[in-house]
């Protein structure tokens, strides 16, 4: 295939319109236009349908769109296979919300009372600013009527949002119990509905589950598939939404942005949504594997398969938007994890996650969010949660910002920003 350079000349005194072309070698030469057809290039990345794009120009008489998507990704598509719509209106910052929601895009991950988490949302002045509690929660498979989960409903009478993960449990002993056990299954199930009506009126914002395609994340040996984690959140829905909670936002769990042991991450999320009957929200993970700012709003990529074209840092979460069916467009994302991964200092040794820069970092990645959701087509992020307060370790690593004061500078300053998602 060659690929042409620029438009081709005005007519010469023969009529004939000129084409450059570079060859793969790197060479370029010329052609009469009418000698060549012009063709897309292969897939380069793929949107659902009602997917937004941006048109950028017409190719090949107007058969062919030159597009590019919320996620910068750029490509070609049939003229005959989009919609023209009307530029969407400006979207004005929420002001009002439900109990246990904030219009605030901060969020904290696991920052419990008792480890004084509220600290963070203190502005120097004085001033406290809501945001958002991430909570994860084991609940196993045996339901427990007589445990209370009274914390949730104190962070909502502070003007807090609240979203709690429900987890089977942790490492080999699975985010969902093995899908081939009916009794554990159903007993998670069970678990999920009765950890939820104990809670009151304290949070209405649940997430089933975990990194759902990372092996990590899966009981012993035995694989969580796209469809079987689906059926699961299928029957974990419909079992929360009853009664005073009829009406909670259900979320199916993240996936790993990062991971290929199952394979292709995206195809794992979009198979997942395709299995799932209806949902309410959408969670999302995105990280960075160096603590420059510039890795948040680079976009370098996966150079080999299966991998190959996906975000390799924090932009990880807008061609993973670009997968949502138009059915889900208008759910709220919440971005319920976020921090600066281990990383190779300069001496050679494996840096901890959060090590340095979180003063820089932070505010910096509060600040994407923020332009994201002033884009009017954008599907609102209604949070990005730092990972994590409370001390935790995962595979031999320490995850924590608690005793990270450049984090917390960082935070405090963003904090002190009026950002807010869009209604």
């Amino acid at each position: 295939p060659l690929t042409a350079v620029g438009e081709p000349n005005p007519p010469d005194a023969g009529g004939t319109r000129w084409q450059r072309l570079r060859w793969s070698d790197g060479s370029d030469k010329w052609a009469s236009a009418r000698f060549l057809a012009a063709v897309p290039p292969a897939v380069v990345s793929r949107v659902v349908a009602g997917a937004p794009l941006f048109v950028l120009r017409r190719i090949a008489n107007g058969v062919w769109l030159h597009v590019r998507s919320l996620a910068h990704k750029e490509g070609y598509v049939r003229t005959n296979e989009t919609q023209a719509v009307a530029a969407s209106p400006e979207r004005p910052p929420v002001a009002q919300v439900p109990r246990a929601e904030s219009p605030f895009i901060f969020a904290i991950h696991d920052a419990h009372e008792s480890s004084n988490g509220l600290s963070m949302y203190v502005l120097p002045n004085g001033t406290r600013r809501t945001g958002w509690a991430v909570f994860t929660e084991e609940v196993g498979n045996r339901p427990d009527p007589g445990r209370r989960h009274d914390e949730y409903a104190r962070w909502a009478d502070r003007g807090f949002g609240v979203v709690v993960r429900l987890n089977h449990g942790y490492g080999s002993t699975g985010t969902l119990p093995d899908p081939n056990d009916a009794a554990k299954t159903d007993g998670f199930i069970q678990a999920c509905a009765t950890w939820v009506q104990n809670s009151d009126n304290g949070c209405h914002i649940w997430i089933v589950g975990n990194e759902v395609n990372s092996p990590r994340e899966w009981p012993g040996r035995a694989m969580i598939t796209p469809a079987a984690y689906a059926s699961v959140f299928n029957r974990v829905r419909a079992a929360i939404r009853q009664g005073a909670h009829a009406n909670d936002v259900v979320c199916p769990a993240p996936i790993d942005p990062y991971n290929a042991q199952w394979g292709d991450a995206r195809r794992y999320f979009v198979e997942m949504l395709r299995g799932i009957n209806d949902l309410d929200g959408l969670i999302l993970h995105a990280y960075t594997h160096t603590p420059e700012v510039s890795d948040i709003t680079h976009t370098r990529t996966f150079a080999n398969p299966p991998l190959l074209g996906q975000y390799f840092d924090f932009q990880v979460f807008r061609p993973l938007l670009d997968l949502v069916p138009a059915r889900w467009r208008d759910v709220p994302v919440f971005v319920t994890e976020t921090d600066i991964l281990p990383f190779t200092a300069p001496d050679g040794s494996l840096a901890p996650p959060w090590s340095r820069n979180g003063e820089r970092w932070v505010p910096a990645a509060y600040a994407e969010i923020q332009r994201w959701n002033a884009v009017p087509a954008a599907q609102q992020i209604h949070c990005l949660a730092l990972f994590r307060w409370e001390m935790a370790f995962e595979d031999g690593i320490t995850f924590s910002i608690r005793d990270k004061a450049h984090v917390r500078t960082g935070y405090v300053a963003a904090v002190g920003n009026e950002w807010r998602w869009r209604g």
